[in-house]
């Protein structure tokens, strides 16, 4: 789809991108992993870095590729830890 919206809308001088976040650190996970070591042992296991991710960590993606001299149209960060 952002690949498909960027080829469409880039003449147009829009450009398209997309932020793919894996598990992030907030209030909600912290709520919906309460009480589920197993569920959050998992979830570390596919963690390389060994933490989930802060949404300060996307913010900062977000803006990067928001910045006005970035060459890019169509791309997709994954902001996953992996």
């Amino acid at each position: 789809m952002t690949k498909s919206a960027g080829v469409e809308y880039a003449p147009r001088g829009i450009r398209i991108k997309a932020v793919c976040p894996g598990t992030i650190d907030t209030p909600m996970v912290q709520d919906m992993l309460k009480g589920q070591s197993d569920a959050m042992a998992e979830i570390m296991k596919q963690q390389p870095i060994g933490r989930l991710g802060l949404a300060d960590e996307i913010a900062a993606a977000v803006l990067w590729l928001c910045s006005p001299g970035l060459y890019s149209v169509c791309e997709r960060a994954s902001m996953s830890g992996r």
